[in-house]
C-alpha cells in the first residue's frame, strides 16, 4: 500500500527504540549521545507510524464528518493510552511512592508496552490496506465558518469528553518524562 510500507517500518523502530530507552538504567552510564540518538530514533520511528495513519484517516472515512468522527476517536484513545501508561509509570520510577520498579522490571514493562503498541499500530494499518491500496479522489473541499465548527463541537459529548482526556493526557506528559 501507500502507507502501509511506512507504518510497518516505523512501528518496529519505535518499539525497539522506546525499549532501548527503558533499558538504559541497565547499563552503569549510558552517554548523552546514546540517550540522544535513541529518542530520535524513537521520534523518527513514530514519525513514520503517525503521519501514514492520519493520512488514512481520508482514505477511510472520505466524507467530511466521517473523517471527523474517526480523527476524534484516534486522538481520543491515543490520549487515553498516554493517560494511562504516565501514571501507570510514574509509581514505577518514583521512589517516594513505594518501592521503584528495577531496571529489569522496567525493561520488561517496557517491552510489553512497546509489542503491544507495535502490534495494535501494524493491525490497525492492516485492518484497512484494502483502502490503503487503492487511490480514493480527493473529496470535494467545503468550508465551514469557524464560529459553526466550535459549536458543533461543543454539542457533541464525544469531542467534549476527548478534550478533557487529551487535556489530562497532556498535563500527565511531565509525569512520562
Amino acid at each position: 500500500g501507500k502507507y502501509g510500507a511506512l507504518i510497518l517500518a516505523g512501528a518496529p523502530l519505535a518499539s525497539l527504540s522506546f525499549v532501548a530507552l527503558y533499558s538504559l538504567p541497565l547499563l552503569e552510564r549510558p552517554s548523552i549521545a546514546l540517550v540522544f540518538l535513541l529518542i530520535f530514533a524513537f521520534r523518527f520511528g513514530y514519525s513514520l507510524i503517525d503521519a501514514p495513519h492520519n493520512a488514512l484517516i481520508s482514505r477511510v472515512r472520505p466524507d467530511g464528518p466521517g473523517r471527523a468522527r474517526l480523527a476524534g476517536y484516534r486522538f481520543f484513545f491515543s490520549s487515553l493510552a498516554a493517560l494511562v501508561l504516565a501514571f501507570a509509570i510514574a509509581p514505577m520510577v518514583n521512589s517516594e511512592t513505594g518501592t521503584p520498579l528495577s531496571p529489569l522490571g522496567l525493561f520488561t514493562f517496557a517491552a510489553v508496552v512497546a509489542g503491544l503498541s507495535a502490534f495494535f499500530m501494524v493491525a490497525s494499518w492492516a485492518a484497512v490496506r484494502s483502502v490503503d491500496a487503492h487511490d480514493t479522489p480527493p473529496s470535494p473541499k467545503r468550508g465551514v465558518p469557524v464560529g459553526q465548527a466550535v459549536a458543533a463541537a461543543a454539542r457533541s459529548p464525544i469531542m467534549v469528553i476527548t478534550l478533557i482526556v487529551g487535556t489530562l493526557a497532556a498535563f500527565a506528559l511531565p509525569l512520562f518524562n
